[in-house]
């Protein structure tokens, strides 16, 4: 395979492209694509494990909480709001 190849392969792969897409786009055949994204999966796997865990005192965790809420609050939250905004705008016009 051609060095271009490889990148593209690696570049669809990081952005979550489907190995079917990624072989029409590459014009190689799709189990080679499947290869691969196996290869960097079992790299970026084996990596994890044995990285060092970034923890301590120098480190902050944040938590995105509305990854944890059912898609129905998040929605009915984002139509509050919007009402609201609505209200708000139509009591200074009258």
């Amino acid at each position: 395979m051609k060095i271009e190849e490889i990148l593209q392969i690696i570049w669809n792969w990081s952005q979550s492209q489907p190995a079917k897409y990624t072989s029409e786009q590459v014009k190689v055949q799709k189990k080679t694509v499947l290869s691969w994204y196996k290869k960097l999966q079992d790299i970026c796997t084996a990596q994890m494990c044995t990285s060092t865990k970034m923890v301590g005192p120098c480190f902050e965790l944040q938590i995105d909480e509305s990854l944890f809420k059912p898609r129905e609050s998040i929605i009915d939250f984002v139509c509050f709001k919007a009402i609201k905004n609505l209200k708000s705008l139509w009591q200074r016009t009258s």
